[in-house]
């Protein structure tokens, strides 16, 4: 269960305001920093049936450099498929790279490998698609700084290679690319 305190309750309410759904609760592995783990709310059938939708909470909870020191990213990840692993996968990420990483805009993670039934092995981290930027941004939850709502998608080996070579802003304006299909 998420922690209690009154930001986690908050934040709670906000997102499951903003999709309109009550969410289900999972925690991270348990993470190396000494700080309480992330937890994951999953949203089924959001943002229509047949998707999944998960947002992290426990990313924002260290700081880091690159960030402004009054806003905080959380994660938000939207695919098709009703497996819950998908978030557990997502949390584990915020968990083992928060403090080390950025998640800033058009970064890509390498996972160094495929994820088991999938041909995804990495991450880009842009804009949530799925709710309007007044949503996914500056979240007020009672702390000193406020949340913002950072949109994680799977990619393929091919779909990375293919950005490195057209671009971002091209890849993410063309219609031939789902990012929220994990069989690809």
């Amino acid at each position: 269960m998420i922690d209690s305190s009154q930001p986690a309750a908050a934040f709670l309410t906000k997102m499951e305001s903003i999709f309109k759904a009550k969410a289900s609760i999972y925690r991270a592995a348990p993470s190396n920093d000494d700080i309480l783990e992330p937890a994951v709310l999953v949203f089924n059938d959001v943002p229509e049936k047949g998707y999944l939708t998960c947002v992290t909470y426990g990313l924002s909870f260290v700081n880091h450099e690159k960030w402004n020191k009054n806003k905080r990213p959380e994660l938000l990840l939207s695919i098709k498929s009703n497996d819950v692993n998908w978030a557990l996968l997502i949390a584990d990420l915020a968990s083992e790279l928060r403090g080390k990483f950025p998640f800033s805009y058009g970064q890509r993670i390498n996972l160094n490998k495929k994820i088991e039934g999938t041909n995804i092995s990495y991450f880009l981290i842009f804009a949530p698609e799925i709710i309007e930027s007044n949503q996914f941004l500056n979240i007020d939850i009672g702390l000193d700084y406020q949340i913002c709502l950072t949109g994680i998608y799977p990619l393929t080996k091919g779909e990375n290679d293919i950005i490195d070579l057209i671009g971002l802003e091209e890849f993410w304006k063309s219609d031939q690319f789902d990012l929220s299909n994990i069989n690809k």
